[in-house]
């Protein structure tokens, strides 16, 4: 007959687990809300309101969360691949908790790219290829029906969520590859 694992031991794993649980809801939740705005806004930009340049997503970023308590750094890509389009005005900031903003393929699928304080505990998604940028490492999962990006700098989670068959896996980790401080 096993013996039951002392008293103190088993607390420890059950709060381990529902960190590990609380983080990825909240990062599902976020990843989620960010989604469905985007899909219900009122009036979605059209294809005049994109740019190729990545300084007016700098400045989108800094207008948007100026005077605004975030308290994770923040990033950007400092080049896009080639016919990627930064969808100007699409910057938004999530009750603090998360800053969203769209970047949209050659094709006119749009790529959410979320930021939010990087949680204590992760939960593990299947991995396709793991690789190394100069601010963290990055990850490319292949969910059910898309690829999605991670990038984990030391204070920061960011995902790359393509709307399925927008991207392959090169450029995701291509946009990832180029993210750089504000």
């Amino acid at each position: 007959m096993e013996e039951p694992l002392p008293a103190h031991t088993a607390p420890k794993k059950q709060l381990a687990f529902r960190l590990l649980i609380t983080g990825g809801i909240v990062l599902i939740a976020a990843t989620i809300a960010a989604l469905v705005w985007w899909q219900s806004r009122p009036n979605p930009p059209n294809s005049t309101t994109h740019t190729n340049t990545t300084s007016s997503l700098h400045a989108d970023i800094e207008q948007t969360t100026k005077q605004k308590e975030v308290t994770w750094p923040l990033y950007y890509p400092k080049a896009l691949p080639v016919g990627f389009r930064y969808t100007q005005g699409s910057v938004t900031l999530l009750e603090k908790q998360a800053l969203n903003f769209t970047i949209t393929s050659p094709n006119g699928k749009s790529i959410t790219i979320s930021e939010q304080r990087r949680p204590a505990l992760m939960e593990e998604v299947k991995k396709t290829r793991q690789f190394t940028t100069p601010v963290g490492s990055g990850y490319i999962a292949d969910l059910e029906d898309r690829i999605v990006g991670f990038l984990l700098t030391d204070e920061t989670l960011i995902i790359a969520s393509p709307a399925s068959g927008t991207i392959n896996d090169t450029l995701l980790s291509e946009v990832l590859n180029n993210m750089i401080a504000l």
